[in-house]
């Protein structure tokens, strides 16, 4: 097994991911004999030790009802505008540049 593996196996682990026990097994044994794992590892245990600070009161349910207000379909009063019969597909606009125009030219003049 890889570094990036074996921690990317222990982290998802440690955040109560399902991990196989063949997995975690595999991932500890080479971090048994990783300097760099074996230091992640550390750092994993010594980040269940950091105290969690307590949430204020109602910010999940304020948290919560933000994301539901911006999931919620808008309705407005906005009048669509249809493009009038005749007008050209924007590829037909495009196709019709003249040639003479660099891709540059018109690359740096859309950018702005």
């Amino acid at each position: 097994m890889q570094c990036l593996e074996a921690q990317a196996v222990l982290s998802a682990q440690h955040d109560g991911e399902a991990v196989t026990d063949a997995e975690a097994q595999a991932a500890r044994a080479h971090c048994a004999s990783c300097r760099s794992c074996d230091a992640f590892v550390r750092t994993l245990d010594r980040l269940d030790r950091v105290a969690r600070p307590a949430l204020p009161e109602g910010l999940a349910d304020r948290i919560m009802e933000a994301a539901q207000a911006q999931a919620a379909p808008r309705t407005t009063d906005a009048t669509v505008e249809v493009e009038p019969a005749g007008t050209p597909p924007i590829d037909e606009l495009v196709a019709t540049e003249p040639a003479a125009r660099s891709p540059r030219v018109l690359w740096l003049r859309a950018a702005p």
